[in-house]
């Protein structure tokens, strides 16, 4: 299973080192002046992002090997690259975020200008009043025009063709020239009405346009939220820095010390503990044995017996249904047997848990921990005048 977390945990950094080598390849290749030197300053900039990510493993190699001075070099190179990859990510970070932030504020400013415009003109179109069409009116001056003006008995013309379209002042035609003005009047009120009309409706849609392409969104959402939540103690471009910085250090540490990581989590998964038998059990008590070096002569190697649970309780534990131990003096004891007898002493979690289940299973329960103490027991100093019986 560890071989699968350990992919993951692969892919995700390939994913991470991908994401922080490009934006340092673009950072590096806005300093260009020509397409040469753009190319010239990304290399730098992937190549400072390469050693930022691989340079903690050999670093870690040396100090393993004990090559402190080379480690030290190698730290120093490490840290000029990572204070550069570090530079360009935040350099392009805080560019893109300017400039995300910059456009939504034109767009929210542009959609307050754009409201304020069309309230101003709602207001006015609502100052004309109700409006008849231009046409009706138009329609209700050629009328007027064409109305005949009688003297006396006689007809001696129309209105428009005895004041030339009310153009001449006449008399006869005083009363309907002023209509007409009137008229004329209500159609010019009539066009501003449809004008503002026209562009109203613009503005409008104009508006709807703003507000998908969010005008009625603030510059940075987030940093706002977070200032909020605060309640006014974090100021919004303050909050922003901060996010820009924390993202740009998730980048670049993610990217710099996921492989060492990564490679001591494989070396200790893939390490097999060794454990002797008898701090297993208990019961084995290890032998001198001699192993064939290969050397000039073979020497007998001794192995340090290591105190066996199932020995101690036989020496110096006995079974005693009315008394009781602290496990802390029992401990004790064994580490005293053990020093005793020149052993090798459990931890006591080690003892605790082998004598506990020794109890348990082996011994069904006749001694048993209560609070801090163990019940059903004695040692057999405590008991001198009761033979020694071996338990277990």
């Amino acid at each position: 299973m560890w071989r699968v977390w350990l992919f993951v945990g692969w892919l995700i950094w390939l994913v991470t080192i991908a994401a922080s080598g490009s934006m340092n390849f673009l950072a590096g290749h806005e300093l260009g002046r020509s397409h040469q030197e753009a190319y010239v300053f990304a290399a730098v900039g992937v190549g400072a992002d390469g050693w930022k990510a691989l340079g903690p493993v050999f670093i870690v190699a040396l100090l393993r090997s004990h090559r402190r001075v080379i480690a030290t070099l190698a730290i120093v190179v490490w840290i000029a690259c990572f204070l550069v990859a570090v530079s360009g990510a935040l350099g392009l970070a805080a560019k893109n975020r300017t400039a995300i932030s910059d456009a939504r504020s034109s767009t929210r400013s542009s959609f307050d200008a754009l409201t304020r415009d069309l309230g101003e003109l709602e207001i006015r179109r609502s100052q004309l009043g109700a409006q008849r069409t231009q046409a009706e009116i138009e329609a209700r001056i050629a009328t007027v025009l064409t109305r005949p003006i009688v003297v006396g008995e006689h007809v001696r013309g129309t209105v428009s063709s005895i004041s030339a379209a009310c153009t001449k002042t006449d008399v006869r035609t005083a009363t309907a020239c002023a209509e007409i003005s009137a008229l004329r009047e209500e159609v010019a009120s009539a066009r501003a009405a449809q004008e503002l009309h026209v562009r109203i409706a613009s503005l409008r849609e104009k508006a709807e346009q703003l507000r998908r392409d969010g005008g009625t969104a603030t510059a940075d959402p987030q940093s706002h939220v977070i200032e909020r939540l605060s309640r006014g103690m974090l100021a919004a471009h303050d909050v922003g820095l901060a996010l820009m910085l924390a993202m740009v250090a998730m980048i670049e540490l993610v990217s710099a010390f996921t492989p060492v990581v990564l490679t001591e989590y494989g070396r200790s998964a893939r390490a097999t503990p060794v454990r002797a038998p008898a701090v297993a059990t208990g019961r084995d008590q290890p032998t001198p044995v001699a192993t064939d070096l290969p050397s000039t002569r073979a020497e007998p190697v001794l192995l340090r017996r290591v105190g066996g649970i199932f020995d101690y309780m036989a020496e110096r534990v006995r079974p005693s249904p009315s008394s009781s131990i602290r496990g802390s003096d029992l401990h004790v004891d064994y580490v005293r047997w053990c020093e005793v007898g020149t052993r090798a002493a459990l931890s006591d979690k080690e003892f605790f848990d082998e004598f506990e289940r020794i109890c348990a299973e082996e011994l069904r329960g006749s001694i048993h921990p209560v609070g801090n103490r163990y019940v059903g027991l004695m040692l057999s100093d405590e008991m001198k005048a009761l033979p020694a019986q071996r338990m277990g």
